[in-house]
């Protein structure tokens, strides 16, 4: 179980890690980010997301996407490309016996 953890955690990093990096690249604050998103949320809850620290929901994930007007499905492919390409050995395999 602990495994299954541990992916899930590297996971939500990686979508933490793309999100933040794209609102910063386009040089928006976390407060604007809310304004603009069809949601009600929380500059708060957004950074919890982009620090990993709050699971974000797909529905949540769209909007945060099209916020920035971004494609949720580009977004996810980059996301997935970070995921299978960093090294996230030492959250991957915590508590792994076999690694």
């Amino acid at each position: 179980m602990a495994k299954d953890n541990n992916l899930d955690r590297a996971l939500y990093i990686a979508i933490a890690t793309i999100l933040k990096r794209i609102r910063i690249e386009k040089g928006i604050s976390l407060e604007e980010l809310a304004n603009r998103m069809d949601i009600y949320t929380t500059k708060q809850n957004l950074s919890k997301y982009e620090n990993a620290l709050l699971r974000i929901n797909v529905q949540t994930f769209n909007s945060y996407c099209l916020a920035l007007n971004e494609n949720p499905g580009k977004v996810w492919q980059e996301i997935n490309e970070f995921y299978y390409t960093s090294n996230f050995k030492d959250i991957k395999h915590k508590g792994d016996s076999n690694h």
